[in-house]
């Protein structure tokens, strides 16, 4: 056996060790809610709570009498009023839970599994090709295994886990820039999350608890905003909110130099990257294309 092929399966059994504890852990998280004596309850709401970053829709979440905050579809979050009851559950590890809060937890942690799942296969498949452990492989799974359809598949899967991203982001953006079928209104601050920044640059990551009305009813958002923006406010801030869909809101920036954040600029960079990726990836495939096509005529 070469060296090569020794640090290969190193490489590999560490990687299926990994996904063994992985899978061990998530177990682990989405089991306390099914153990421990589990009761049904019902919590009464007294506030909605929306919870936005910089490029993402928000997270909405009702906060109960007992100060317990669950997660909700945007659906709920609209629906339910405050004084409403919500069902849910209760054990010795959660004092409320509903099944959303089960189902939000369960499809981060299934999307992460999956994603590591197939980079794992992926890895075992590319440097494989052509060994005893390989081609026993392909026999018991009926599969014929081979490096380009290693990965045609990884870049199919990659184009879909950042595209769906992607666009949420870029509505988001459009949403920002283009505030149409928007309220302004001003917030109050009731509160402020200021956690200093580590490593070179040392950006903090600032959210605001804005306290706001749409009609009758009052909505709570936890905003992330830059500190540019935080140096300015006083006790209330402008902000704009879907006539649709008041828990999604946008601060409205007095200055361009707002958007100056080492935070934000990353998060573009790396938006900017993966668009990149996609013309890298649509010019290998033509360049291919042509290739196949010059071949074929000859």
């Amino acid at each position: 056996m070469s060296i090569q092929s020794r640090k290969t399966k190193i490489i590999v059994s560490i990687m299926s060790l990994f996904f063994i504890f992985l899978l061990f852990f998530s177990f682990s998280i989405l089991s306390t809610y099914f153990k421990g004596n589990v009761k049904k309850t019902e919590e009464q709401i007294v506030s909605h709570i929306s919870e936005k970053g910089f490029f993402f829709s928000p997270n909405y979440k009702i906060l109960t009498n007992h100060d317990n905050l669950s997660n909700v579809t945007k659906k709920q979050f609209y629906t339910f009023k405050v004084g409403d009851s919500i069902a849910g559950y209760t054990n010795n590890y959660h004092e409320f839970y509903t099944a959303y809060d089960i189902f939000h937890k369960t499809i981060w942690i299934s999307i992460f599994i999956l994603f590591y799942f197939i980079g794992m296969i992926s890895t075992f498949i590319y440097f494989f090709q052509g060994t005893k452990t390989y081609n026993k492989m392909g026999l018991i799974f009926k599969i014929n295994l081979n490096k380009r359809g290693v990965i045609r598949t990884v870049v199919i899967f990659y184009i879909i886990v950042t595209a769906i991203p992607l666009i949420n982001i870029s509505y988001n953006g459009i949403q920002k820039i283009i505030p149409f079928n928007q309220t302004i209104t001003n917030a109050i601050i009731i509160n402020t999350d200021y956690k200093k920044g580590s490593g070179r640059y040392k950006t903090p990551t600032i959210h605001l608890h804005l306290l706001y009305k749409d009609g009758s009813t009052t909505y709570i958002s936890k905003k992330e905003v830059t500190e540019k923006t935080y140096e300015q406010i006083d006790t209330h801030i402008s902000i704009r909110y879907k006539n649709n869909d008041p828990g999604n809101i946008f601060i409205n920036t007095k200055h361009w130099n707002e958007l100056l954040s080492f935070n934000l600029i990353a998060g573009v960079l790396l938006i900017i990257t993966v668009l990149c990726t996609y013309l890298i990836i649509w010019i290998t495939i033509s360049h291919n294309k042509k290739n196949f096509t010059h071949i074929k005529s000859d």
